[in-house]
């Protein structure tokens, strides 16, 4: 994940790139996403708190999700 608000998906082995899911904010640090349930979507938080998942062939984005704190 880079810091343009970009994660972008790439062959390993030819380094094209694959995919590229944006719409998150990522400006002043990096945050690690990673593959959800059977590598069918990419997840990742961002500096706002929000979770986002994109499907990994389409790259359409679910709605943000922003966990509540309790008290």
């Amino acid at each position: 994940m880079t810091l343009d608000g970009h994660i972008r998906l790439m062959d390993a082995i030819t380094g094209k790139l694959l995919n590229d899911f944006s719409g998150h904010a990522h400006t002043s640090y990096r945050c690690r996403a990673c593959f959800g349930h059977g590598e069918a979507s990419v997840v990742a938080g961002d500096e706002n708190g929000a979770i986002w998942a994109w499907d990994i062939l389409d790259v359409s984005s679910s709605p943000p999700y922003t966990p509540v704190a309790s008290n």
